[in-house]
This record gives structure tokens, sequence and C-alpha cells, in this order.
């Protein structure tokens, strides 16, 4: 019964239970007007338990017997006030005590005790009865207003506290208001200081940029030439390169033709060492003739002749004195002898060339 309506219908489903009011309960002037525990005569020591939901249902059902609008004796206000009183126990039984104890609304309990002293009949509350729940009500009812009391001036103290540190604190914020205009005023200074600082530096750095321009112009153009001179002086090295390359092709064909000549002239000249051999031999011979013919005054003409023809064809430079001797003693032969005379009766004489 605490999840579920009073009454569900066979075959549906019952209902959530609304949330905790007593709003149901209340006269015309809003407050409580009925006690649920007294409507329905239940203690409310074992709320919350089954036993407890058991005895409101067996208490609402017997005085529905009795007051159900369909009775005789029965009263529709009255049915009502007991379906919602058992409801209200029975779904929401444990807020409903902390709510009239004053755990959960400081009102409560004063609202309790005033609807046990104006519930209208039949449900007016002995005089015992009422003492008995009274009593406890209001004194709960006494401290909580005392609680509320002590707890208005606690709030009353720190509102004056409040009103001073909101005093204090509107003063701290004039202040600050005064310092923020000054710091205002300050940075207002600044900035007008920093935009002509700002101005005098961006020109200062607008110049050195343009002097570092020109100057990496100046240097620009200094490199520049420097890498034209650089690239004809490696082009003039490149021809140069080419010429002592050609040059080289040319000495290395000269020399490889000066081998071959060397090599030419090594051979002709061991020919010509031969040859050289060969014409001192027959040079000695002559010259060996020469000096037996020298020593001898009749020398044949055939002889003669035989040895100027020796000589005459070694055609080497060492024999030109035999030569000339030969020669000598020949005219000389021709001028003393005239056997020496030729076949026809004229004189022989010897030329240089002969």
């Amino acid at each position: 019964m605490s999840d579920r309506a009073y009454s569900v219908p066979i075959g549906e489903e019952p209902a959530l239970a609304p949330v905790f009011s007593t709003g149901g309960l209340s006269d015309g002037t809003g407050r409580l007007g009925w006690v649920p525990e007294l409507v329905l005569g239940v203690d409310l020591a074992g709320v919350g338990t089954p036993q407890f939901a058991a005895d409101v249902a067996g208490r609402q059902r017997r005085l529905q017997a009795r007051f159900h609008p369909d009775r005789p004796t029965g009263s529709e206000e009255i049915s009502r006030v007991m379906n919602i009183s058992a409801n209200l126990l029975g779904d929401h039984g444990p807020d409903y005590v902390r709510w009239a104890r004053g755990l959960s609304s400081s009102g409560g309990p004063l609202e309790v005790a005033r609807a046990a002293m104006v519930m209208p009949p039949p449900f007016f509350t002995p005089p015992d009865v009422l003492r008995a729940l009274a009593v406890p009500l209001l004194e709960k009812g006494l401290v909580t207003m005392e609680a509320l009391s002590a707890s208005r001036r606690r709030d009353a103290r720190r509102l004056r506290e409040l009103e001073v540190t909101v005093a204090d604190a509107n003063g701290r914020i004039s202040q600050l208001e005064s310092a923020a205009c000054d710091l205002q005023l300050q940075v207002a200074s600044l900035q007008e200081q920093l935009a002509g600082q700002a101005d005098a530096w961006r020109a200062t750095m607008r110049w050195e940029l343009a002097e570092a321009k020109r100057r990496q112009e100046v240097q620009l153009a200094e490199l520049q030439a420097v890498l034209a001179a650089a690239q004809r002086s490696e082009a003039a090295l490149h021809r140069r390169v080419d010429q002592l390359t050609r040059e080289l092709e040319v000495a290395v064909q000269h020399h490889r033709q000066l081998v071959a000549d060397n090599e030419d002239y090594r051979a002709r000249l061991e020919q010509a060492t031969k040859l050289s051999s060969q014409k001192h031999e027959e040079l000695s011979r002559v010259t060996a003739m020469a000096s037996k013919l020298a020593r001898r005054p009749a020398v044949e003409e055939t002889k003669l002749r035989q040895c100027l023809t020796a000589c005459a064809a070694a055609a080497i430079f060492n024999c030109a004195g035999t030569h000339r001797k030969l020669r000598t003693c020949w005219n000389k032969r021709n001028e003393e002898a005239p056997e020496a005379r030729g076949a026809h009766g004229r004189r022989v004489v010897l030329s240089p060339r002969s």
C-alpha cells in the first residue's frame, strides 16, 4: 500500500502514489483541518510497517461501512476525509510523521495541534486525548518557534554584520572605483606615451630596415660582381684547361712520334755504327796502302787510282787527310814522272773533288 492508491479496480495496474501533501485535509483557511491518525483512530508508533498498513486498511473498511454515502448514516465529506487520511498514512506515513513532528517543516506540529482542536463532529477530540496530543505538539512548536527566533536573531545579527560588511565593501568599492579612475588616467597616459614610442620605434625600425636593405643590396651587387668574375674566371680556366688538354694531346702525340723517331734513329744509328766500323776498317787498309805508296817513289797508276777510289768511297770525315795525302802524292807524281801520264799521253791532275 506504500506505492499504491487506496482502491484499484480488478484487472487494472495500481497507480503510483502521489507526492506527499496535506492539501487534501486542509480547511477553508488553507491549514490542516483534520488529523489523519485521529480520523482513523490508529497509533503512529508502527508507521511504515506492514502491520501499520493493515491496521489502516482495516480501520478504513470499518469506517466506510458506517459513513459511506450509500449508507443511511453516511456522509460524503466524512467518507472523502477518511479515504484521504488512509491514503496519506498508507502511502506517505513516514513523511507525515516527520512533517507533524517538525523534522521537515517548522509549522507542522502547530498545524496538527490546531487541527485536533477545530475538527468538526463526529471527530470531536476528548479533552484528555486532546491534551495528550496537543501538549507535545505545542512544546515541539514552541521549541521550533524558539529555534526560529534564535535563527532569526542569528540571521539579524548576520544581516547587521553583512550590512557592515556591505558598507565596508561599498567603501572599498568606492576606493577601488577611484583607484580604477586613476588607473584609467594612467593607462590613457601610458597609451599615449606608448603610441608616441611606438611611432618612434616604427620610424626607427623602418629606417633600420631600409638601411639594412640598402646594405644587403650593396652586398648582393658585390657578391653578384664577384660571382660574375668567378664565372668568367671559371670559363677562362675551362678554356685554358681545354687548351692545355689539346696541347697535352699534341705533346703526347709528339712524344709518341719522338719515341718512334728515337727508335728509328737508334736503328739507323746502329746501322751507321756498323757501317762506320766497316768504313774504319777500309780506311785503315787504305791508310796503310797510302803509307806504302808514299814510301815507294814509283807507283803504278792503276794501284794509285784504286787507292784513291777506295778512299773516296769511304765518305768519312776522318779519311779526308788520307785523301789529301793521296791527291798530293798523285799530282807530284805526275809532275816528276812521265810514267804518270795517261794512256792517251795527257797529264792527269787530281782536283780536290777527285
